[in-house]
């Protein structure tokens, strides 16, 4: 399952590994697929943060939408847990999957994790992973790079770049597009 501290995951990953949140939350608007994103009240966030034995401040650290609700969430009939489904991306910012072998290191399992990353931090240095976008429809989690140096040192020179832009007034998105630009039509 995953746990809390996974950086940026999505509310939907973590109650994906937890099948008895499911019997215990009242489901509005069905939903699922890998950038699904689950909106839960004030009851279904208690309740999911006793499931997983974390304080809810913990959870709030780590999962972006942790304290958005949904128009369609009351605060709770009768104090009743709901959840309501909605596209990652339009929740919280791009979603991508996780690396399932820093989410294994982490957790002792490697599952699916899907979490909120923008497109300069979707490269795991450490196994050699292009983490791909969750929202897109293909079968695929990741690429496979370590045989490309060059992408592991291009992502770890991005935070020097950002700062840099950030120095000079640019935000660190326009220089991302900009880039990205250069080498797709390159």
């Amino acid at each position: 399952m995953p746990r809390a501290q996974e950086p940026r995951a999505t509310v939907g990953s973590l109650v994906w590994g937890r099948d008895d949140a499911f019997v215990q939350l009242r489901r509005y608007d069905g939903g699922g697929g890998a950038q699904a994103e689950v909106l839960l009240n004030a009851a279904g966030r208690q309740l999911l943060a006793g499931l997983c034995g974390v304080e809810e401040d913990v959870l709030a650290r780590a999962l972006p939408s942790w304290g958005q609700e949904d128009a369609k969430l009351s605060a709770g009939r009768n104090g009743v847990p709901a959840a309501a489904w909605r596209t990652g991306s339009a929740v919280a910012g791009p979603v991508a999957f996780g690396c399932r072998l820093c989410t294994a290191r982490r957790t002792g399992t490697a599952v699916r994790v899907v979490r909120y990353a923008p497109r300069w931090e979707r490269v795991c240095v450490r196994h050699g992973r292009w983490l791909l976008d969750a929202d897109a429809d293909q079968p695929l989690e990741h690429l496979d790079v370590r045989h490309l140096p060059e992408v592991a040192a291009a992502q770890r020179q991005w935070a020097g770049v950002a700062r840099r832009a950030a120095r000079a007034g640019v935000e660190p998105e326009r220089v991302f597009a900009l880039v990205h630009a250069v080498v797709a039509r390159w």
